[in-house]
């Protein structure tokens, strides 16, 4: 074998790597298992909508102690670089397998580097490492987290000093340093000896509680949820994450006492021994939290994602049947809630959404005068816009940002989508509900009928490897050059490709230019309103299709939603 992931797989044979990993990387290559080997090391991971994320086994295509190592001497050597003086960084990490590992493995590499760096002593949600950066003046922020991913998986996101993912142009200065490193370059303290020299401490009790003292300053009406909170039975999961201890105590807090957390979910378990996909999106993830719900007559059931950053909804339909509710519907709510009580006390109120989330939202943020930006999808995003126009702009008062993929924020305390912060919103909206003698979906349904009826549909294609890259590539590259003209019968109006640019009409003749940045997103939209979304991911190996329909009821929007998918995926030839 002759090949450039040869070479690469042969550097983990030194003694800078410890003997389990040596003695796997040397039978791999004894066997000549060239599959095995170029998809572990063909290709470095890289930063993107979400950081670093990958499946964890031996190589520089994966997670371990050492893509993790090498991506934090090149952040610590970024962080020097740009900074003078006493240097500062915070660390969280969720319950997966190795992420309390990874979590003390980036910690003593940045004490190596003389950077002074806070830890969680325990599991923690990533909007409160978020919160935590500002809180502690900290340069940077580092989570260990794979979000929803299934067990194999693990991650890394960096924040800047303001709260917030790195974007552009940073999060390229941060991967061109870590390119410069090598593994043998990479310098590490012991755990323990940096502990004892100061070099490494643990978040202090005070943060946690300032944190949750904000959070619950979101609400519209705290003392009305002290007052009434108790009167709405909810159901809660973490699906064994972070949020297992944060979340209903925050929860019991704010006055909403009638909590009851799914027991076989309770505790914080990175195998996800009772889902096989622990993600709030994913309706097979709900089976045990509806069933307690249904046990204990709740009114309500919400899921933290394990990293608690995002939060699922099951409200009870008019047949009292539990109905899972989309981004989009909670998102809804949530916006309608929280500008029809404070659009008016401000004088240049503002939300923020992205482009693959509802147009409802725009329509609920028409109606309350209050000012609505689109992002590029990632939360990232949304979190630069607010730091930008807290600096230029500080007369605008942020209200919400959101996005479909179950990602909220309501309040300045963090520069990240905050599935707690959500949990308490979406507690204030059932416990209204409650006391008005209506449901919550009732809410979502008067919504309906006083903006019109909006449906969306995402669908998730996973490929796989090397050649499910060419596939992803292949798509996307259809699309740019030979798009669908036309969608449930209705004309091509507009293109926008957000990686070239460029928008064009219906008939290809280029019109204007994108305003956000280059990013490798394709957007159609149609003269009914019908919009169809393709983006790869940046952090796993799938493509998202994100369909939009809206009409005069809802019969006639469902059946235009479910053309668009099928013409389309007749379309790029996807089964």
């Amino acid at each position: 074998m002759n090949n450039s992931f040869l070479d690469n797989a042969k550097i983990w044979l030194s003694e800078n790597f410890d003997e389990d990993t040596r003695k796997k990387v040397k039978s791999l290559i004894d066997s000549e298992d060239k599959d095995s080997l170029r998809e572990l090391f063909y290709a470095d991971l890289e930063f993107g909508t979400g950081g670093m994320r990958g499946k964890m086994d031996v190589g520089t295509n994966r997670m371990n102690i050492y893509t993790v190592g090498r991506a934090t001497q090149g952040l610590a050597l970024h962080i020097v670089n740009k900074y003078n003086g006493e240097i500062t960084a915070v660390i969280a990490h969720d319950t997966r397998r190795n992420s309390k590992i990874f979590c003390e493995r980036a910690a003593c590499v940045l004490a190596a580097n003389n950077i002074t760096t806070w830890i969680f002593s325990e599991p923690t949600p990533t909007p409160l490492l978020s919160f935590a950066v500002r809180y502690l003046k900290a340069k940077c922020g580092i989570v260990i987290t794979a979000s929803h991913n299934p067990p194999e998986y693990n991650g890394y996101k960096v924040y800047g000093n303001d709260g917030c993912q790195l974007v552009s142009p940073e999060d390229g200065d941060v991967m061109a340093k870590v390119k410069e490193t090598t593994f043998d370059q990479v310098k590490s303290a012991d755990f323990e000896e940096a502990v004892k020299e100061g070099k490494i401490m643990f978040v202090p009790q005070a943060l946690i509680q300032s944190y949750e003292n904000r959070v619950i300053d979101c609400l519209t009406d705290k003392e009305r949820c002290i007052r009434e909170g108790k009167n709405v039975s909810i159901i809660y999961s973490p699906l064994h994450g972070a949020g297992y201890k944060i979340t209903p105590e925050i929860l019991k807090k704010a006055g909403f006492t009638n909590v009851q957390v799914v027991p076989e979910q309770s505790s914080p378990d990175g195998e996800f021994p009772t889902v096989k996909y622990p993600n709030p999106e994913d309706e097979n993830a709900w089976k045990l939290i509806l069933d307690f719900a249904v046990e204990k007559n709740a009114d309500i059931a919400m899921a933290n994602d394990p990293d608690a950053d995002r939060i699922g909804l099951a409200v009870r339909d008019d047949k009292r049947n539990f109905v899972l509710l989309n981004g989009n519907q909670t998102g809804a709510l949530m916006l309608k809630h929280i500008l029809s009580r404070k659009s008016t006390k401000t004088i240049k109120p503002y939300a923020v959404k992205t482009i693959v989330t509802s147009e409802l939202w725009s329509k609920i943020a028409e109606y309350y005068k209050t000012e609505i930006f689109d992002t590029l999808t990632g939360f990232k995003y949304i979190g630069e816009l607010i730091s930008g126009l807290e600096k230029k702009s500080p007369e605008m008062d942020f209200l919400m940002g959101g996005e479909e993929s179950y990602g909220y924020l309501t309040g300045t305390h963090a520069r990240d989508k905050d599935g707690i912060n959500a949990a308490l919103i979406i507690a204030e909206i059932a416990s209204e509900a409650k006391s008005e003698n209506t449901t919550t979906w009732n809410k979502l349904q008067s919504i309906y009928g006083e903006f019109g009826f909006f449906r969306e549909k995402l669908l998730n294609f996973t490929f796989e490897g090397i050649e499910g890259k060419k596939k992803i590539e292949g798509i996307m590259s259809q699309l740019r050059n030979n798009p669908p003209k036309k969608s449930t019968g209705s004309n091509l109006i507009l293109l926008k490709d957000y990686l070239q640019k460029e928008i064009s009409d219906g008939r290809g003749t280029l019109i204007g230019e994108t305003d956000l940045p280059v990013s490798n997103v394709i957007s159609l939209e149609f003269e009914n309103g019908t919009k169809i979304v393709a983006r790869p991911s940046g952090t796993e190996p799938k493509i998202k299709l994100y369909f939009f329909a809206n009409g005069k009821d809802e019969p006639e929007t469902e059946k235009r939603l479910e053309k668009a998918v099928s013409e389309y995926l007749l379309h790029l030839g996807i089964k």
